[in-house]
C-alpha cells in the first residue's frame, strides 16, 4: 500500500456529552468535518452542533486543514488511538467524549469517560492541541467544552 508522508485525507466525527454526575449527561456539542485533496485543489467543510448556539457549517482553508491532518498525525491518529486516560476527581459533573478519526490509512475511534480534571498520558498534549485547533476552525467557543476537550 503506497503511503504518504503526511495524512492526505480526514474524517472527523465528535460528540460530546456532560452533566451532573448521577443524571442522564446532555449532548453538548457534535461535529462533523471531511476533507481530501482534488485536482482543483483541497477542500474540507464540516458543520458544528453547539448545545446552546445550534447548527453552524465551517469551511476550512487548505493551511487551516494542512495543520489540522499535521495535527491529527502528531495526536497518533495516522496510526492508532491516541494514548489518554482520564483524570479522575471529587468533582459533581462528568463529561463523555467519542471521536472518530478516519482517513486513507485506516479509522480510529477514542471513546473517553471525562471528569472536570480531563485526561491525560503521552498523546495528551498533541491530542489537546488538535482538539483545540478542530474546535476553533468550528467556532466553538464554550468555555467548559473547551476546559474538559482541550484544557484551555
Amino acid at each position: 500500500m503506497l503511503q504518504f508522508p503526511v495524512l492526505q485525507s480526514l474524517s472527523v466525527s465528535l460528540l460530546y456529552t456532560s452533566g451532573p454526575v448521577q443524571q442522564p449527561p446532555l449532548l453538548r456539542l457534535a461535529l462533523s468535518l471531511a476533507g481530501a485533496p482534488f485536482p482543483s485543489g483541497t477542500r474540507a467543510r464540516g458543520s458544528a452542533a453547539v448545545r446552546e448556539r445550534g447548527f453552524a457549517d465551517f469551511d476550512l482553508s487548505a493551511g487551516d486543514f494542512d495543520a489540522l491532518r499535521r495535527a491529527a498525525e502528531a495526536a497518533g491518529f495516522d496510526r492508532r488511538v491516541p494514548r489518554v486516560e482520564a483524570v479522575v476527581d471529587t468533582s459533581d459533573s462528568a463529561a463523555g467524549l467519542v471521536l472518530r478519526v478516519e482517513h486513507e490509512r485506516g479509522a480510529f475511534t477514542l471513546s473517553l469517560g471525562l471528569m472536570c480534571s480531563g485526561y491525560d498520558g503521552p498523546d495528551a498534549p498533541a491530542l489537546k492541541a488538535f482538539l483545540s485547533l478542530l474546535l476553533a476552525k468550528a467556532g466553538v467557543r464554550d468555555p467548559s467544552i473547551l476546559h474538559d476537550l482541550a484544557g484551555a
